[in-house]
């Protein structure tokens, strides 16, 4: 716990990442934002393999770095020699990243206010300051072939993880169901959307070199395995011009991808940056969140139908819980590549005023990534923390 007392300007959450800063831009990236503006963070990177990274001829070092990458934000980049993920290396690389955490604590001259952990391995979470907070962005557990680590072990590890913790948040319910009855206080933290950044959507010009003209609808995000491509094909075969945004992750539907985007009404422009998404988006009539009803994405919450709504574009999404739990007439859900591929249509030819785009905008301002802070900080403060 942080000194009684302690300034609030000296205050610092430790953020134990699950992703590195510079990845896509996820949950973790928005509410540490979004927490700076209530205390600094110090933003761990998850630990790396330097000799993995030299190998793929990637800058890196086994030399700790510590760097100023946003107001009150400083970023720790720790490397191991080999894999942190190894059973032999990971106390040594979660010793390692511990010792560093302190340093960097020292050279700002913050005090630790609070841990947050977003990763399932406790990491140097098991010595860190006290309260500890872990934050689920997804069912780990459930999504373990997604990112190629073994279901048992993220099991175990997250099992550990909660009962260390004393406040566990999670972006969905389904995902805090599998935790009550312990000690630790459990609430319900879903994503949020950064409004501001969509709020000059309309008033952009649309992205250059996109071919793509209306009735446009599209996708913004990464493009994996988590999709259900034939609600894609569904729109497309109705004559809907399609326009996917983001990286695609190689999966096992890579030939169905690739028959998909060789059609003439769609086009893929790859992953663009943060601040040029509203560019994209103006170009859309309607955001599409078209992923396949797994368990994993029934324990998710998808960023990309927040900020189509932020956007002033109504939504089309799967049928999943979170779908449902938006309680919008722009949220439109769909159980079947015909029934998306209705519902599509439907909103494009419903056409958009400006008071559709007005409400749009304020529902959501509702689940704006600092409301989403302000929760965080306040479940910080009633475990103990001073900030």
């Amino acid at each position: 716990m942080a000194e009684s007392g302690a300034a609030p300007g000296l205050s610092a959450l430790v953020y134990l990442a699950g992703v590195a800063w510079d990845d896509v831009r996820g949950s973790d990236y928005h509410l540490a934002r979004r927490l700076s503006e209530h205390l600094n963070v110090l933003w761990v990177d998850p630990p790396k393999s330097w000799l993995a990274d030299r190998r793929k001829g990637a800058d890196t070092a086994l030399i700790p770095r510590v760097r100023v990458v946003a107001e009150r934000i400083v970023r720790v980049t720790t490397s191991m020699p080999a894999a942190p993920s190894r059973p032999g290396i990971r106390i040594a690389a979660a010793l390692h990243e511990h010792v560093w955490v302190r340093w960097a604590l020292r050279r700002q001259g913050w005090r630790a206010a609070a841990t947050l952990v977003s990763s399932p391995e406790p990491r140097s979470a098991r010595w860190a300051a006290r309260p500890r907070a872990y934050y689920a962005t997804d069912d780990f557990v459930a999504g373990a072939d997604l990112i190629h680590m073994d279901a048992d072990r993220l099991r175990a590890a997250e099992a550990a993880q909660v009962a260390g913790s004393d406040v566990v948040m999670a972006v969905t319910e389904t995902l805090t169901q599998r935790w009550l009855g312990g000690s630790a206080r459990i609430l319900v933290v879903p994503n949020g959307c950064d409004v501001d950044h969509y709020a000059t959507t309309n008033a952009s010009a649309g992205a250059a070199g996109v071919r793509s003209v209306s009735p446009v609808a599209g996708v913004v995000g990464q493009l994996s395995d988590r999709l259900d491509l034939r609600l894609l094909e569904a729109v497309a075969a109705r004559g809907v011009n399609l326009l996917l945004v983001g990286p695609r992750i190689a999966g096992a539907q890579d030939d169905r991808w690739r028959a998909l985007i060789a059609r003439s009404n769609v086009e893929w422009v790859g992953p663009q940056r943060f601040e040029d998404l509203p560019s994209y988006l103006r170009i859309m009539d309607v955001g599409l969140t078209p992923y396949a009803d797994s368990p994993f994405n029934r324990a998710s919450y998808p960023l990309k139908t927040l900020e189509y709504l932020a956007a002033g574009r109504a939504v089309v999404s799967t049928d999943l819980p979170a779908a449902r739990s938006l309680v919008s007439p722009d949220v439109h859900v769909a159980d079947s590549p015909q029934g998306f591929a209705d519902r599509t249509v439907e909103a494009i030819a419903a056409g958009t005023t400006t008071i559709d785009v007005d409400r749009r905008r304020a529902y959501a301002a509702l689940h704006d990534w600092r409301a989403r802070a302000r929760t965080v900080v306040d479940a910080l403060r009633e475990a103990g923390a001073t900030i």
